[in-house]
């Protein structure tokens, strides 16, 4: 499943009740998934490059979990 499919799941379940959900559904959602699909590719290129900065800089090679949440605390997240 791509990105923007698992956006959509997303948006459909969530918005059985919300009349505002169902408007942008109905009107933008195709304009609403690729804002959210940018600001998961910004955070991925980020913290890709967080990542090659921070094990060169400090000399060790963390992974995984441990580095992103360094990332996302850094980033205030």
């Amino acid at each position: 499943m791509t990105l923007k499919e698992k956006f959509k799941e997303r948006l459909y379940n969530q918005s059985h009740d919300d009349s505002e959900c169902l408007r942008i559904r109905f009107e933008n959602i195709d304009k609403v998934i690729d804002s959210h699909e940018k600001i998961a590719d910004d955070f991925a290129i980020g913290f890709e490059k967080f990542k090659e900065k921070y094990n060169d800089t400090h000399r060790v090679h963390k992974r995984g979990k441990e580095l992103l949440e360094i990332y996302k605390k850094e980033k205030g997240l």
